[in-house]
């Protein structure tokens, strides 16, 4: 942390995870924790999707795990105590201040507290809709200038994630008061962060699940009502909003595959931390076998984002060709590594 009687900035780093600000803002802030790498293999290992993914681009592909339901992302996320998080839902939370939000973010951030908000991107510079369409989306403030009247934050500025942008004090009391809907939640490091550790029962927990397509072993009596897809099941929606593409019956749209790029360099993480712990034995090569599907994915992504520039659809039969290949893959690899464990323990 940065601070002095005209300034302050709270500290950041780069998340490992960008697809969905709701993700990024939130890891960027837990990455500054001692031990965050390891608290990160417990999570982020379920996948879901709605099964219209193919044709209704308000759906999406996202992580799915006991702290976070993409389908409520007002949800407060537990994060085990890695973080303390409040939600405060209407504007009326900084009426009371003189200056109104900018006194109010000051305060926040004079107390060590992030602010993740909704704001109108229409008036936020460099962003995709700056100007152009009204767009309501967070953004996560953690410093401010008092003598340049800025805040730092965090978002997306030319299509890319960055954590250390600034905006100025009206250009973000505009994005704020012209913002379509409103939400806010305020994040504080504790003063002593838990002490994570690999929890490799709650992994193979969440594989077994994965592999097997379902929600949770524990939760059958409501999986009848849940129209939702999980696990590796998702890879029949990716695919068949990949069909649609070539149909032309939905438009192009990078975060599906782009989410599950993330959760293959993820699952190689993983993978070479268990092998770091001597729960895999290196010898076996899962980590170099599972490079090639987090390979087939990134070059998926990568076909898809070309195609948005040649329209050629050859290159989304190449994409299906390669999803088959990655389902087929990682469920061989990852069954490898559920038989691994439970031989070494």
């Amino acid at each position: 942390m940065n601070s002095t009687d005209e300034s302050k900035k709270l500290a950041l780093r780069n998340p490992p995870i960008i697809g969905y600000l709701h993700h990024a803002h939130k890891l960027s802030i837990a990455s500054v924790i001692e031990g965050f790498d390891t608290w990160l293999l417990n999570y982020f290992i379920q996948l879901k999707c709605h099964t219209d993914l193919s044709t209704n681009r308000h759906r999406q592909l996202d992580f799915y795990h006991d702290s976070h339901n993409p389908d409520n992302l007002l949800q407060i996320d537990a994060f085990d105590g890695l973080l303390w998080i409040d939600f405060f839902a209407g504007k009326e939370l900084v009426q009371h201040y003189k200056d109104g939000m900018v006194d109010f973010l000051i305060d926040q951030l004079n107390m060590n507290k992030y602010v993740e908000f909704t704001v109108d991107e229409f008036f936020i510079p460099g962003t995709s809709f700056y100007k152009k369409f009204t767009m309501g989306h967070q953004i996560l403030v953690h410093g401010y200038d008092l003598n340049k009247k800025t805040f730092n934050i965090a978002t997306f500025i030319q299509e890319q994630f960055t954590i250390d942008a600034e905006i100025s004090f009206h250009e973000l009391l505009e994005a704020f008061q012209n913002a379509p809907w409103f939400f806010c939640f305020l994040i504080r490091i504790p003063d002593e962060p838990i002490k994570p550790v690999m929890d490799i029962t709650k992994i193979c927990n969440t594989i077994e699940n994965y592999l097997a397509g379902r929600r949770s072993a524990n939760d059958e009596s409501r999986q009848g009502q849940d129209t939702s897809v999980y696990g590796i099941r998702i890879y029949e929606c990716v695919t068949a909003y990949v069909d649609c593409l070539i149909n032309r019956k939905t438009h192009y749209d990078v975060r599906p595959l782009h989410l599950l790029w993330e959760h293959k360099k993820l699952m190689k993480m993983r993978i070479e931390a268990m092998e770091a712990a001597d729960l895999l034995n290196p010898e076996q090569g899962v980590t170099v076998r599972y490079t090639e599907v987090e390979s087939l994915v990134r070059i998926s992504r990568a076909l898809l984002m070309k195609y948005q520039i040649t329209k050629g659809i050859n290159l989304l039969d190449k994409i299906k060709v390669n999803l088959k290949k990655t389902l087929e893959l990682e469920t061989e690899l990852l069954t490898e590594v559920l038989d691994m464990i439970k031989r070494s323990r």
